[in-house]
C-alpha cells in the first residue's frame, strides 16, 4: 500500500518542480525580451544622429 502514496509524492513533487521552472523561464524571457527592446531604442535613436 505505501508504493502508489509514494508514486503520488514523486509525481507530485516532480509537477511542482516543472512549474516552477516554466514560471522562471517565463521571467527570463520577458527580462532579454525589456533588454532586447532598450537596444533597439538605443541602436536606433543612435542611428538618427549618425546621418
Amino acid at each position: 500500500m505505501p508504493l502508489p502514496l509514494i508514486l503520488i509524492g514523486v509525481s507530485a513533487v516532480a509537477g511542482i518542480t516543472g512549474i516552477a521552472s516554466g514560471i522562471n523561464g517565463m521571467n527570463k524571457i520577458s527580462d532579454a525580451n525589456k533588454i532586447k527592446d532598450d537596444a533597439e531604442k538605443l541602436y536606433y535613436t543612435k542611428k538618427i544622429y549618425l546621418r
